[in-house]
């Protein structure tokens, strides 16, 4: 299952943790336990992104659509 995971990450796209558990025919916590086997061997490494709000407005007006903070993994070098 290891290597199917490192696939996944391999295509470029990201996936959800039920995403991945779907395609892997298998359950979230199991997809969970293997992501953060691979991140402490050093396969991947977690990644924080933040987005800011796609309102287009010129400065922010207080709308509470702030900036969003997402955690993604990635293939490690």
């Amino acid at each position: 299952m290891l290597n199917e995971i490192l696939d996944q990450f391999k295509k470029g796209r990201t996936f959800s943790f039920q995403e991945l558990a779907d395609s892997l025919n298998t359950d979230v916590q199991t997809v969970k336990a293997q992501i953060d086997y691979l991140e402490r061997q050093g396969y991947i490494k977690k990644v924080e992104v933040y987005t800011s709000c796609a309102g287009g407005c010129s400065s922010c007006a207080g709308c509470n659509q702030g900036t969003q903070r997402s955690i993604i993994w990635e293939l490690s070098q």
